[in-house]
Order: C-alpha cells, then structure tokens, then sequence
C-alpha cells in the first residue's frame, strides 16, 4: 500500500514513477505495477539497471549520478532526479536501495535515459519471514553534499507519503501509527 502511495506521491510532483493500481478480494489486497517497458502488445523497450549499466555497487544512487554525468553517460536533469530519488528514499525508510532498483533506458553507446521509479518501499519495515513487524528506529536523514540540492524537495515528498499513510485507512493500525511518528519527525 505504501509503495502505491509513494509512486503516487512521486508522479504528482512531476517525477515519471510506474504506474499502479491496487485490487482488493475478500481477504487479500493485490498491488499492480505497470510495465514501462513494454511498447504495444508484444514490443519491449530495452532496460538496464543502474548496476549493468555502472558497475559500482557500493557507491549511493547520488553518487552514481554524479560520476555518470562526469562522463557523459547520463543527463543532469535524470542525475538530479536520481538523487533525489535516493533523499526521498532514505526519507521514507527504504532500506533497500540497491542498483537493481534504479532502471535506465540505453540511449546509445553508454548513454542512457532514467527510467520511472518504482520499488520505492519503507523496507525498513518489512515484515519478517514470520510475519513479525521488527523495530526500525526512523530518524530524519542527514543530507549529503551529493543530495543537498534535492534534500528539501524529498523530505516535503516524504512527508506527504507519511501524512497520507498516517489517513488511510487501507493501511494497518500499527502502520497508521507508524506513519504519524515518521510525518512529524519529519515536519
């Protein structure tokens, strides 16, 4: 529910985010993330991931950014939004920001174009194998010289998630409450 929101939350602050849609049976709630790769009924539009495309996995999303934009592989506009990506990230807990969740369209020989975002997920509340919600201690992140252009823009898009998390009510008690801490944490 909560990537839904964030997609949602990113779409309507001008970002291209994959589109979803949720359905819902007696007992189970079902989230659909639209292909962006796909080009009419059958055609597919080549995607690499950050990693394929650079292959610095211990270096941040802002970081990446950077060094692609020093040479030549990436725009500035797609590594300002790649950094802010990685700020809205860290603001909503999304503990899982490796380069397989950053996805890029070749543009040419070792150019490439940011794809949507998607898989953006407060995974630092995942639940267990068990199903048990573990302890995720959420604090305002700290702004990097590589984010500190984005870093106000992300946390106002991170506030809003957890705002409109903390209201609806498709979303557990427990995670409700949760997203009421986070907002006024941030705010």
């Amino acid at each position: 529910m909560l990537e839904h929101l964030a997609l949602d939350v990113l779409r309507k602050r001008g970002m291209a985010a994959a589109e979803t849609h949720l359905y819902d049976t007696r007992e189970l709630r079902f989230l659909e993330v639209v292909r962006f790769d796909r080009i009419g009924e059958r055609g597919r539009r080549a995607v690499m991931s950050l990693n394929s495309a650079y292959q610095k996995p211990e270096a941040s999303w802002a970081e990446v950014a950077e060094q692609m934009v020093r040479e030549h592989m990436l725009n500035e506009a797609d590594a300002r939004a790649l950094r802010l990506l990685e700020a809205f990230a860290l603001s909503i807990a999304n503990t899982d920001r490796q380069h397989y969740n950053i996805l890029l369209f070749p543009k040419g020989p070792a150019r490439y174009v940011l794809a949507p975002a998607f898989d953006q997920v407060p995974m630092g509340y995942a639940p267990t194998a068990a199903g048990q919600l573990r302890p995720f201690d959420f604090a305002k992140p700290r702004m990097s010289s590589r984010t500190l252009d984005v870093f106000n823009e992300a946390l106002h898009m991170a506030a809003e998630l957890w705002e409109r998390g903390s209201e609806d009510e498709r979303i557990s008690d427990a995670m409700r409450r949760i997203c009421a801490h986070n907002a006024t944490i941030l705010g």
